[in-house]
């Protein structure tokens, strides 16, 4: 074994054994509950007629019409039922693989900020809380979605505050991050990722962040993987398709018109918010109430702080809006907490 990557295995050991022990909380008798829950017949029946079918460019359910949602998870879960065979337990392999990717990631964000013990106690909260438990073990988009918004968020966090030593890089990944996250739910990923971002511009009053995050070449990974795939689309069924996609299921969903949630009250969100974070709840109401020393906190810590913080706030702002909630809308959302 190199001597580097021996060295390596060495200095984060901890995570390496959380990751295992992750792997057997997220994947043991992940196919035991033999009945699909929430809306995860949708991606099953349609990653099962996507390999028996050889429709890769509109997989969906028999129930669905075609572009109902975007293809990446249907992708995903049809290479795993090409290798494990089609069963529950297949369909769902894929959410517990990216739950295991977005401790990576929570991991990294809390070593670049803090130390190992920020970065492993993290993740040790994350894979233990209730909705991100839970939804790494059901064959729905929303844990790719989490991967992909976390990844672009941990990049450009770590290029603003300067704990990088590639800034270049990491900006035009997360942007390509965002690319792959529009593939996997659509233009809500570009609305989780973008608008913390934008809030920080708001609230710092400073332009100079776009510049560091590289916007045209960002843009131009973002296109060249997005936007193949609805050319395509376009090229072979038309426009139809993308009209039910981003007006029928998308406008539609958020305006209420076909699936109506807004006699939900305002306080729903950050009450759903919370109950998703159990049993950890009580620690991040201890932590929001530490926030009234905020004057004491030195110049770097409030800037990680509030970048979190609006990573946080923002999805609450956006589904305040929207005629239609649903509690794991806030899933992306439960990488920031810890």
């Amino acid at each position: 074994m190199p001597r580097n990557l021996f060295s390596a295995i060495k200095t984060h050991q901890g995570i390496l054994l959380l990751l295992f022990l992750a792997s057997l909380l997220f994947l043991t008798n992940i196919g035991s509950y033999g009945q699909l829950l929430r809306a995860e017949t949708n991606f099953s029946m349609g990653a099962r007629m996507l390999v028996e079918t050889q429709e890769f460019l509109l997989p969906h359910a028999p129930h669905e019409r075609p572009l109902n949602k975007t293809p990446l998870q249907n992708w995903l879960i049809g290479i795993s039922y090409m290798i494990f065979g089609f069963s529950h337990g297949a369909s769902r392999v894929p959410s517990a693989l990216c739950g295991l990717g977005v401790l990576v990631l929570v991991y990294i964000l809390g070593v670049r900020l803090r130390d190992q013990r920020i970065g492993l106690a993290a993740s040790a909260m994350l894979s233990t809380s209730y909705i991100f438990w839970s939804f790494s073990r059901l064959c729905m988009p929303d844990m790719l979605l989490t991967l992909c918004v976390t990844a672009a968020l941990v990049c450009w966090m770590l290029v603003l505050t300067g704990r990088t030593e590639h800034p270049q890089l990491l900006a035009i990944i997360g942007s390509g991050a965002v690319g792959v996250g529009f593939l996997a739910k659509g233009p809500i990923a570009l609305v989780l990722a973008l608008l913390p971002l934008c809030l920080e511009i708001i609230v710092t009053r400073d332009l100079s962040i776009l510049k560091r995050l590289k916007p045209i070449q960002g843009s131009a990974v973002f296109l060249v993987i997005a936007a193949p795939y609805f050319l395509l689309v376009y090229a072979f069924h038309g426009i139809e398709p993308l009209h039910n996609f981003f007006i029928g299921e998308n406008l539609s969903r958020f305006t209420g018109k076909n699936y109506n949630t807004s006699n939900m009250m305002f306080v729903y969100e950050s009450s759903a918010l919370l109950a998703n974070f159990a049993p950890w709840t009580p620690l991040i109401i201890v932590a929001f109430g530490s926030l009234v020393h905020w004057r004491k906190l030195d110049s770097t810590t409030k800037h990680q702080l509030r970048f979190i913080l609006l990573w946080i706030i923002s999805p609450i702002i956006f589904f305040s809006l929207s005629n239609f909630k649903l509690d794991y809308y806030f899933l992306p959302v439960m990488p920031g907490w810890p």
